[in-house]
């Protein structure tokens, strides 16, 4: 068949996809950042899951904390004003943002200009 110019179309061998894992949780950012004076935390659960989304200051100080109960897998937001979990107005400046769930911490960094 190569002599004569003969190729025959056989059907390709099925190509094997590397497991990826998708990760169960992931902080995704926040709108606006910088931001005054709210922003909205964006995160995605791959699952169901429960957890919490925590604000640090950058001495490490925990600021604010946001419980996560009963989430369906997807997008999420939530809201922080700025403010600490005793109704304070935090000082300008950047705060980590820390998603926990079960299986995963992620984090991101935002930045409140007053």
């Amino acid at each position: 068949n190569w002599i004569m110019g003969v190729v025959r179309n056989e059907e390709p061998l099925p190509r094997e996809e590397p497991d990826i894992p998708v990760p169960a949780a992931m902080f995704l950012g926040a709108r606006p950042n910088p931001f005054n004076p709210a922003t909205e935390l964006v995160f995605s659960l791959a699952r169901p899951a429960h957890g919490e989304l925590v604000i640090f200051d950058m001495a490490g100080r925990r600021v604010r904390s946001f419980a996560l109960e009963g989430l369906a897998a997807g997008e999420h937001q939530v809201i922080w004003d700025g403010r600490s979990d005793a109704g304070v107005a935090q000082a300008s400046g950047s705060y980590v943002v820390q998603l926990r769930t079960d299986e995963r911490i992620d984090s991101g960094r935002v930045t409140l200009i007053r």
